[in-house]
């Protein structure tokens, strides 16, 4: 692996460990687990960052120059989806009922929607050639497996060293951090709007 390939690994990383929307999620599920962490949803987080990057790296540059209005389309939707989300979460009485809010679709959308994605497609990702690429997909992928595993176990413990009250509050928690993403999401897109 070159350096280049590692500091940008290094920062996907980064970027990844991060509190975001997604994180938020697992960590909620993760403490809504009695069992073992739901690991799977860490590979419906990977398969959401695997398309919207790809997707991204291939036409988001274009796009963005030809439709301007694109990314704030999608930053306003995406901060709606938040707010859905949060209130869905803040529902959730029960660990079953938050377990089930936490779903692997649910994770592809909220990761597929990410804004985290576009820094990954367009500053991290290489374009220097299909080998750049295949190192870069391979590295990003065993990061993104390992930052969401992380964010479950992060979730687990809770419940687990805190009791069923401190697991009751994580989806509480999230549905207010939720919220607050949503909050700067749509006011830095109505900013840079006007």
């Amino acid at each position: 692996m070159t350096s280049d390939l590692l500091a940008a690994l290094a920062g996907a990383a980064l970027v990844l460990f991060v509190p975001g929307p997604t994180n938020t999620l697992l960590a909620t599920a993760g403490a809504a687990a009695h069992g073992r962490p739901p690991l799977r949803l860490a590979v419906a987080e990977l398969a959401g960052y695997l398309v919207s990057t790809n997707l991204l790296w291939l036409l988001g540059g274009r796009l963005i120059e030809r439709l301007p209005w694109a990314a704030p389309v999608l930053h306003l939707g995406l901060a709606v989806y938040l707010v859905s989300l949060g209130c869905c979460l803040w529902r959730a009485e029960e660990a079953a009922a938050t377990a089930a809010a936490v779903s692997p679709r649910r994770i592809f959308v909220t990761t597929l929607i990410n804004p985290k994605a576009a820094i990954f497609a367009l500053v991290l990702m290489p374009t220097a050639g299909i080998g750049a690429w295949a190192a870069w997909t391979l590295g990003f992928s065993v990061v993104v497996l390992a930052a969401g595993a992380t964010w479950l176990v992060l979730g687990h413990r809770i419940r687990r060293h805190g009791g069923n009250r401190a697991a009751a509050l994580v989806p509480r928690i999230a549905s207010i951090a939720l919220f607050g993403f949503a909050a700067v999401l749509a006011q830095r897109t109505i900013v840079a709007l006007t």
